[in-house]
């Protein structure tokens, strides 16, 4: 999906209550590789009719 598509296909956003942290020790980013600590949260969100990954597509092309 483009850009505009994902967020335009979001109907609700979860409240505080279903913020979650995740995070990694690993970047993986630079030449030669980098350590460093990463994290990203999120709130819980409903979308529709929006394909954000699709594995069994993605192995089969």
């Amino acid at each position: 999906a483009t850009t505009t598509d994902f967020w335009g296909a979001m109907r609700a956003v979860g409240g505080p209550s279903t913020y979650v942290l995740g995070g990694a020790l690993n970047c993986g980013k630079g030449q030669p590789s980098q350590v460093a600590a990463v994290s990203h949260g999120c709130p819980a969100a409903v979308f529709s009719s929006i394909n954000v990954l699709n594995t069994v597509s993605e192995a089969n092309s």
